[in-house]
């Protein structure tokens, strides 16, 4: 229990964390803010998945529960399974709600741009030449900027996709385990009573 006990409270530390990201006042003023706290909360669902995995390795190495400890830790890790659950639902909802916000302040944002080009044009072919090549190279960065947003949508995605898979095996994995330990104490307790007679 002594190699479990810090993992719990981490992953209370990482759930507490993530709760209160959600419940802040986020002021999302521009295109990079949408990003930060997007990536910020991926990152902590991200480490809660790894403390979970963690844990219930560590689970798996544990010999000779008390029968009460073992109802603990049970308890603990569904209530996180549930809640990492629940923040990833939530970070869906929030990008489904503010994903379009984002798209038109970076869309704001080029078009800003553009326009500042074109107001120091000063009537010079050449500057405005130049002016053209600036226009086509944010073009191509806020195009690339996009592209990296989605890859990085995706990655996360498929990264929950495999954290879960991983947890479900891990939980296949553990109540086998309880379910051989309840039958190994069973049949124990069944040949002490039978040497008692």
């Amino acid at each position: 229990m002594h190699k479990i006990s810090p993992l719990l409270n981490r992953m209370k530390f990482v759930d507490d964390n993530l709760k209160k990201l959600f419940l802040s006042e986020n002021v999302l003023t521009d295109h990079d803010s949408y990003l930060l706290f997007r990536g910020r909360v991926s990152k902590r669902i991200e480490d809660y998945a790894h403390l979970i995995s963690q844990c219930n390795g560590k689970i798996l190495e544990c010999e000779n529960w008390e029968e009460d400890t073992e109802e603990y830790v049970r308890q603990k890790m569904e209530q996180h399974r549930r809640n990492i659950e629940n923040h990833k639902r939530e970070l869906s909802v929030w990008w489904a709600t503010n994903g379009r916000d984002y798209h038109r302040l970076c869309m704001s944002h080029f078009l800003n741009n553009r326009k500042s080009c074109v107001t120091t044009e000063h009537g010079d072919n050449n500057r405005a030449d130049a002016n053209l090549k600036d226009t086509k190279k944010m073009m191509i960065d806020e195009i690339n900027r996009m592209k990296n947003v989605r890859s990085e949508l995706i990655e996360s995605s498929q990264m929950l996709r495999k954290q879960n898979e991983i947890f479900k095996a891990f939980e296949s994995k553990l109540r086998y385990s309880a379910q051989l330990i309840f039958s190994l104490k069973k049949r124990y307790q069944f040949v002490e009573k039978r040497n008692a007679r």
